[in-house]
């Protein structure tokens, strides 16, 4: 009898310890979730649908006139990529007053969105491109990249961004603060050295706006010509 209750105990125990296990498993693989889809968007080749659960390691992909938005509640992180956009998730790197959260567009447009409610230590984007890096802790900016051309384009929403070229003499690559409502792009036609940043005009603002309507800005309050 003891031993059958040994047997008894010790697979209750063993059971409750791959349930932890496969628990926890879940949970770090839940990174972000699909919180709008029009039209295709794949994670690793396999096709994703409304509410679904990406990984951490994750390769994202949009077909044409597809739109896939993706939330991340650890970062409070909101991405939107537009059609024919590959995002590729990165890792985690440590600095000396906060941690980096890295993420690679490889080509295409995507919005990326860190929200003012984001507290405590949560980590400091950084959005790679062929051409330029994008850091940013609390904003709302577009980023698009073209392989093709190598060129890397960043429009500011709102907050600040900064823009960092990937291309050029090592004294050209020095960050520059883009703020809300102005463009800046390096590589291919805008050339390999920073140029002049452009204000945008209330109907460009408004355009740009249209993609994703994630910002909460107004534009008649931006005081853009």
């Amino acid at each position: 009898m003891r031993i059958k209750m040994r047997i008894i105990f010790c697979f209750l125990l063993m059971s409750s310890f791959i349930n932890i296990v496969l628990a926890e498993s879940s949970k770090k693989d839940k990174y972000a979730q699909v919180v709008l889809l029009t039209g295709e968007g794949t994670s690793e080749k396999n096709k994703l649908k409304l509410h679904d659960w990406i990984d951490r390691k994750a390769i994202l992909s949009t077909g044409p006139a597809s739109y896939l938005k993706i939330y991340i509640p650890s970062e409070f992180v909101t991405i939107l990529l537009g059609p024919y956009t590959k995002v590729i998730f990165g890792g985690y790197s440590s600095g000396m007053s906060n941690y980096v959260s890295t993420h690679t567009v490889e080509n295409g447009m995507c919005r990326v969105v860190a929200s003012n409610k984001r507290g405590g230590r949560v980590p400091f984007l950084s959005i790679e491109g062929v051409s330029a890096t994008v850091g940013l802790a609390v904003g709302d900016i577009i980023f698009t990249t073209t392989k093709a051309f190598n060129e890397s384009e960043l429009i500011v929403m709102s907050k600040d961004a900064t823009f960092n070229a990937k291309v050029g003499s090592e004294e050209d690559r020095v960050g520059v603060v883009v703020k809300q409502g102005e463009w800046l792009g390096i590589g291919g036609r805008f050339g390999e050295k920073i140029r002049d940043k452009m204000k945008l005009s209330i109907q460009l603002y408004s355009h740009y706006n249209y993609f994703g309507e994630l910002a909460s800005s107004n534009p008649s309050s931006l005081n853009l010509k």
